[in-house]
Protein backbone atom coordinates (compact mmCIF):
# COMPACT_ATOMS: atom_id res chain seq x y z
CA UNK A 1 0.00 0.00 0.00
CA UNK A 2 2.78 2.46 0.88
CA UNK A 3 4.51 1.67 -2.40
CA UNK A 4 1.36 2.48 -4.41
CA UNK A 5 0.83 5.71 -2.51
CA UNK A 6 4.45 6.68 -3.10
CA UNK A 7 4.16 5.97 -6.85
CA UNK A 8 0.97 8.01 -7.11
CA UNK A 9 2.58 10.90 -5.23
CA UNK A 10 5.70 10.72 -7.40
CA UNK A 11 3.60 10.72 -10.59
CA UNK A 12 1.58 13.70 -9.34
CA UNK A 13 4.76 15.65 -8.54
CA UNK A 14 6.17 14.92 -11.99
CA UNK A 15 2.99 16.15 -13.66
CA UNK A 16 2.90 19.26 -11.52
CA UNK A 17 6.52 20.04 -12.32
CA UNK A 18 5.87 19.61 -16.03
CA UNK A 19 2.89 21.98 -15.88
CA UNK A 20 4.95 24.57 -14.02
CA UNK A 21 7.73 24.42 -16.63
CA UNK A 22 5.18 24.69 -19.43
CA UNK A 23 3.60 27.75 -17.81
CA UNK A 24 7.04 29.22 -17.11
CA UNK A 25 7.80 29.13 -20.84
CA UNK A 26 4.58 31.05 -21.54
CA UNK A 27 5.38 33.55 -18.77
CA UNK A 28 8.89 34.13 -20.14
CA UNK A 29 7.49 34.78 -23.60
CA UNK A 30 5.01 37.26 -22.12
CA UNK A 31 7.79 39.11 -20.24
CA UNK A 32 9.91 39.14 -23.39
CA UNK A 33 7.10 40.65 -25.45
CA UNK A 34 6.53 43.37 -22.83
CA UNK A 35 10.26 44.17 -22.89
CA UNK A 36 10.19 44.51 -26.67
CA UNK A 37 7.03 46.59 -26.67
CA UNK A 38 8.37 49.01 -24.08
CA UNK A 39 12.01 49.30 -25.13
CA UNK A 40 12.65 48.06 -28.67
CA UNK A 41 12.31 51.44 -30.31
CA UNK A 42 15.66 52.38 -28.72
CA UNK A 43 17.49 49.10 -29.47
CA UNK A 44 20.84 49.13 -31.21
CA UNK A 45 21.66 46.54 -33.87
CA UNK A 46 23.49 44.47 -31.24
CA UNK A 47 20.47 44.60 -28.92
CA UNK A 48 18.28 43.38 -31.78
CA UNK A 49 20.67 40.49 -32.40
CA UNK A 50 20.54 39.62 -28.69
CA UNK A 51 16.75 39.91 -28.70
CA UNK A 52 16.54 37.60 -31.70
CA UNK A 53 18.72 35.01 -29.95
CA UNK A 54 16.52 35.22 -26.87
CA UNK A 55 13.44 34.82 -29.05
CA UNK A 56 14.83 31.67 -30.67
CA UNK A 57 15.59 30.20 -27.23
CA UNK A 58 12.04 30.94 -26.08
CA UNK A 59 10.61 29.26 -29.16
CA UNK A 60 12.72 26.17 -28.44
CA UNK A 61 11.40 26.12 -24.86
CA UNK A 62 7.80 26.44 -25.97
CA UNK A 63 8.14 23.75 -28.63
CA UNK A 64 9.05 21.19 -25.93
CA UNK A 65 5.46 21.04 -24.69
CA UNK A 66 1.99 20.35 -26.01
CA UNK A 67 -0.59 23.04 -25.39
CA UNK A 68 -4.37 23.21 -25.27
CA UNK A 69 -6.22 25.52 -27.66
CA UNK A 70 -6.67 28.02 -24.83
CA UNK A 71 -2.95 27.97 -24.03
CA UNK A 72 -2.13 28.45 -27.70
CA UNK A 73 -4.30 31.58 -27.73
CA UNK A 74 -2.38 32.84 -24.69
CA UNK A 75 0.93 32.12 -26.44
CA UNK A 76 -0.24 33.88 -29.59
CA UNK A 77 -0.81 37.22 -27.88
CA UNK A 78 2.88 37.85 -27.06
CA UNK A 79 3.87 36.68 -30.56
CA UNK A 80 1.65 39.41 -32.03
CA UNK A 81 3.37 42.02 -29.84
CA UNK A 82 6.78 40.69 -30.92
CA UNK A 83 5.84 40.82 -34.59
CA UNK A 84 4.63 44.40 -34.19
CA UNK A 85 7.90 45.53 -32.56
CA UNK A 86 9.84 47.90 -34.75
CA UNK A 87 13.24 46.74 -35.96
CA UNK A 88 15.27 49.35 -37.83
Amino acid sequence: MKKNTFLILLTFCALLSSCNKKQAAIDELEAYSVELKENSSDYSNQEWEDANEQYLQLVEQIEQYEYTDEELKEIGKPFIVILNSVHP
